[in-house]
C-alpha cells in the first residue's frame, strides 16, 4: 500500500476505522478515539483483555467514551481483575454532567453504600435496567417497578408479578394488585396459580437453608402474590435469610414493618 493512502487511512480511523485492524493502526499512533473503537471491536470478537487494554489507552488520552467503557469492564470485572473504586472514579465525572448510564454505573460501584440508591434512580429513570434491578435490592420502589415492566416485556410473568406487588408494597399504588377471581379466569388467574406453585417451591428450598428462596417468598407475602398478603411472615423470611449476611433484597424488609 502507498505511504500516503497508509497515513491518510490512519487520519480518518478515528472517524469510524473500516476495520479492527486500521483502528488497532490508529490507536498505536495516539489517536484516542480510534482506541476507544479498537476496544468496541475487541469486545465485540469476544476478547476482553484486549478490549480491555485497548478502553485503557484511549481513557489515558483522556477520551470521554474509553473512560466510561473502561469503567464498565472494571466494575464487571471483564478482561481482568474488578476494581469497583477505579470505576467510580471514571463514572463520576461523566454523571456529573448528567449522563444517567454513568450515574447507574456509579451508583452499583458504590453498593450497598447510602448514596447509592439516588444514583440508581437517576440511572434507572434514564433507561438502564441494571440500575432499577439494584434500586429495588435496595428498596427503592420505584425501581422495583421498573423492574417489573421490563419482565413483563419479556414474558417472564410470575417474577413480574412478584416484583409489582413488592413496589406496591414500597407505595408504588400503580403496581398494585388486585387478587383476581377464578371464577373470571384470564390471564391475571393463570399469572397468580403460577405465582402459587412457585411458592410451594420457594417454600421447599428455604426450608434447606436457601436464603435467596426465602428472601422470594418473603416478596411474595409481602405483595401477596400467589399467596395471602401477610407482612408478619415475610418480616420473618426477611430476618431468616438476612440475620447473618446482607444479600440482594435484604431491604425491602422496612416494608414489611411499616
Amino acid at each position: 500500500m502507498p505511504l500516503a493512502l497508509s497515513a491518510l487511512l490512519l487520519l480518518l480511523a478515528p472517524a469510524g476505522c473500516p476495520t479492527l485492524e486500521a483502528c488497532a493502526a490508529a490507536c498505536a499512533q495516539g489517536k484516542a478515539v480510534a482506541c476507544n473503537e479498537a476496544g468496541a471491536r475487541w469486545y465485540d470478537a469476544g476478547h476482553d483483555r484486549r478490549a480491555r487494554a485497548s478502553y485503557a489507552k484511549a481513557c489515558e488520552a483522556a477520551d470521554d467514551d474509553g473512560c466510561v467503557n473502561l469503567a464498565w469492564m472494571l466494575l464487571d470485572g471483564q478482561g481482568g481483575r474488578a476494581d469497583r473504586a477505579r470505576a467510580k472514579a471514571l463514572f463520576t465525572p461523566r454523571c456529573t454532567r448528567g449522563d444517567a448510564s454513568a450515574c447507574a454505573g456509579q451508583g452499583l460501584a458504590l453498593g450497598d453504600h447510602p448514596d447509592a440508591a439516588a444514583l440508581l434512580r437517576r440511572g434507572c429513570a434514564g433507561g438502564e435496567l441494571r440500575a432499577c434491578e439494584a434500586g429495588c435490592d435496595l428498596a427503592d420502589a420505584d425501581g422495583c417497578a421498573a423492574t417489573a415492566r421490563a419482565l413483563q416485556r419479556r414474558d417472564d410473568r410470575v417474577r413480574a408479578a412478584r416484583l409489582h406487588g413488592v413496589a406496591c408494597a414500597g407505595g408504588v399504588l400503580a403496581s398494585c394488585p388486585e387478587r383476581p377471581d377464578p371464577r373470571q379466569g384470564g390471564a391475571a388467574v393463570k399469572v397468580w396459580t403460577e405465582a402459587s406453585l412457585h411458592s410451594g417451591a420457594l417454600r421447599r428450598d428455604c426450608r434447606k437453608g436457601k436464603r435467596r428462596a426465602c428472601i422470594e417468598l418473603a416478596d411474595l407475602f409481602l405483595g401477596g402474590v400467589g399467596v395471602r398478603r401477610d407482612a408478619d411472615e415475610a418480616l420473618r423470611l426477611y430476618d431468616r435469610a438476612c440475620k447473618r449476611r446482607r444479600l440482594p433484597g435484604c431491604a425491602r424488609v422496612r416494608w414489611a414493618t411499616r
